[in-house]
């Protein structure tokens, strides 16, 4: 957990940020690139239930009074093939941290509980997605992030509940798992054919990590006063083919690979521009995943400096 408060004589905000990997390194870029947080890196024990409860307990004597406290969960490991009973556990996860919201909004004049949901999981096989659409959930993915959502919602109105809706997230950090446009870049420079589990031609919408971090960093400065739920994407429809020749364009090199449809990941899903807030920056795909390759690189040469 990393915990960011505001600087200056006059601090009276806190934020802690749960999530390390794609969506959360975005969210602590963004914000350490403001130069208005002192960052403290505070472990939390996610295998010992009983020492996390010690923490908790720790933390929220320990934490001055403030006049706003925002808690971002970008955390857990669930996706398309999680089963119930990984969904049920990130469910209680994140019920331990809204009871620790809920703890901590005591010692501040308002809390905002900001939770990472799932566009793909709630909408999947849903095309041009706007605000009035509803949810329909095909798997335990998608049911497991409506009930965080609801859980969210519940803590209203002494918790203010943000909701991220996310499309596919694309990026590149070394401290996160390696998504799907990483792993073909990977694959192209190592000369190693991957396995893309999904059928060429199913259409999906592609949403630059750095995008959503800055747009959440900007959430935060926003008045803690009702509900909101954003659709966060890029409004532009985008066949895995067309991205894997974008990758090719980007590297100079062909990629040698299969497709794998076992898992019948393979439903478009599309938003429609109207939907998207009006802030939200949306870097181009073939810019993306240029930054994508050179963040890549950089990594690959520092490795080897250190080796």
């Amino acid at each position: 957990m990393k915990l960011y408060r505001s600087c200056g004589k006059d601090a009276k905000r806190a934020v802690l940020l749960f999530g390390g990997g794609l969506v959360g390194s975005a969210i602590a870029d963004a914000l350490e690139r403001q130069g208005l947080w002192a960052l403290e890196t505070i472990r939390w024990d996610w295998i010992d239930s009983e020492q996390r409860q010690r923490q908790a307990a720790a933390f929220v004597d320990n934490l001055t009074a403030c006049e706003r406290i925002d808690v971002v969960w970008a955390a857990g490991t669930s996706g398309f093939p999680s089963i119930p009973e990984q969904m049920a556990q990130e469910a209680a996860h994140v019920a331990e941290v809204l009871d620790l919201t809920a703890r901590l909004r005591q010692r501040a004049s308002s809390a905002v509980f900001h939770l990472f949901s799932s566009l793909g999981g709630l909408f999947e096989g849903q095309s041009w997605i706007d605000n009035d659409s509803q949810p329909f959930v095909h798997r335990p993915y998608g049911d497991g992030k409506a009930k965080q959502e609801a859980m969210v919602r519940a803590m209203q109105p002494d918790v203010v509940a943000r909701i991220y809706r996310p499309s596919s997230v694309y990026g590149y950090t070394p401290r996160g798992r390696r998504g799907l446009f990483s792993a073909i870049i990977a694959s192209i420079l190592t000369s190693r054919p991957a396995v893309i589990f999904g059928s060429p031609h199913t259409i999906r919408d592609y949403v630059l990590a750095a995008d959503i971090g800055d747009f959440v960093a900007q959430e935060l400065g926003r008045e803690a006063i009702g509900e909101r739920v954003h659709i966060v994407a890029s409004g532009k429809p985008t066949s895995l083919i067309e991205a894997i020749g974008i990758i090719e364009d980007e590297l100079g090199r062909r990629y040698y690979g299969r497709f794998d449809k076992a898992p019948h990941n393979t439903l478009d899903m599309t938003v429609r521009v109207s939907a998207l807030p009006p802030d939200l920056r949306r870097t181009s795909l073939r810019f993306g995943i240029s930054l994508v390759h050179q963040s890549m690189m950089r990594n690959l040469i520092l490795k080897s400096n250190e080796a």
